[in-house]
């Protein structure tokens, strides 16, 4: 009796360690510390506790307050996820989709998905549902994929929400339906998912699976241009001079197709060419609006030739992917050299992840 509850004061002593780490690694109350977070969550995983044991593991990825370093964060990712911590068991799928500190393996990383899966963790049931849907590590199954798809977007998880949209749309696993592949874009946009603001903006454009809807069209793609997308910015531009959600005003079209131009995107660059040489009258509105190719339906080739022609968010997409390993091989220091082409353009987002990962 007396060992057991030594033990328990042990394990409360470490929560309690654990509690204390996340008020400095988020600022709570406390000016942020990594450092201080760091020591705290070493503290109790040295105890025996997974979430401090996982805590600590990304800390040693993300270089927070620690050397960074992917061994370091995998051995204690597989301590904490052999005791069935979820997030582990999630992370530890990632370091064998990626070959980070471990030999690739696409079977080992659907297994720790699983693992995580089955606990209900969200991310875990969007990398495992993504593995059935592109057959990876584990026989396809494009209706094992929308499943586990649905349950992570159920739980809120954007990344699922846009993937299952892209199923509902496509045909993919389920019965094709545009009306439900709109609702899911919808939410995945309200999840701050940039291309589905662009996205959802097209679908609401265009009348794709319910009634057009100018005006949320146009306050999608504003939202995704100010977020330095320029091919949202080629969307704003052709509803300032088509007059969809707004009045015409040739104005701000050639104001907003110049910073779409300035980005890259070449529809942009031609409709500022035309409204120049018009001046204020235009005789020959444009057939149809900027490409209709959402980051989604782009494939990576195209994503990077857009980025390497300037385009802002194009250049951010390509350096999350990187990043995060989303769908192709984890680069930090890819994802790095991208960010920082967007942060030279003064994009924001692309600042605070360079700020985020310690090289700004």
């Amino acid at each position: 009796m007396a060992a057991t509850g030594t033990q328990d004061n042990v394990q409360a002593k470490a929560r309690e360690l654990v509690r204390e780490g996340m008020r400095f690694y988020n600022g709570e109350g406390v000016a942020c510390d990594y450092t201080r977070a760091a020591e705290l969550f070493r503290e109790a995983a040295e105890m025996g506790n997974a979430t401090g044991q996982c805590n600590l593991g990304i800390m040693y990825e993300r270089g927070r307050g620690v050397d960074q370093s992917d061994l370091e964060a995998v051995r204690w990712y597989l301590l904490a996820a052999d005791q069935g911590n979820a997030t582990a068991q999630y992370y530890m799928g990632l370091a064998y989709r990626d070959g980070q500190a471990v030999a690739k393996d696409l079977s080992h990383a659907a297994r720790w998905f699983k693992k995580a899966a089955d606990q209900g963790n969200a991310k875990g049931q969007r990398s495992l549902g993504l593995a059935y849907l592109h057959g990876n590590g584990v026989k396809q199954d494009e209706k094992a994929a929308v499943s586990l798809l649905r349950k992570a977007a159920e739980q809120g998880e954007g990344q699922a929400m846009s993937w299952l949209g892209w199923c509902y749309e496509n045909g993919r696993g389920v019965a094709q339906d545009a009306g439900v592949a709109r609702s899911w874009v919808k939410k995945a946009s309200e999840a701050g998912q940039r291309w589905a603001l662009v996205h959802y903006g097209i679908m609401c454009a265009e009348g794709v699976g319910g009634d057009k809807d100018g005006s949320a069209a146009l306050s999608a793609f504003i939202q995704a241009a100010d977020e330095g997308d320029a091919l949202a910015c080629a969307w704003v531009g052709w509803c300032y001079e088509t007059g969809t959600g707004a009045a015409c005003n040739l104005a701000s079209a050639r104001s907003w197709y110049q910073k779409g131009s300035e980005g890259g995107d070449r529809y942009a660059a031609k409709r500022l060419r035309v409204l120049s040489s018009a001046h204020d009258s235009h005789t020959a509105p444009p057939e149809e609006g900027p490409s209709k190719a959402s980051d989604m339906r782009l494939s990576f080739a195209d994503i990077l030739e857009r980025a390497r022609q300037g385009d802002v968010g194009a250049q951010i997409d390509v350096a999350e992917r990187c990043r995060y390993g989303w769908g192709i091989t984890k680069d930090e220091q890819q994802a790095i050299s991208w960010y920082r082409k967007a942060a030279v353009a003064g994009d924001k987002k692309a600042i605070s992840a360079l700020v985020e990962m310690g090289v700004l």
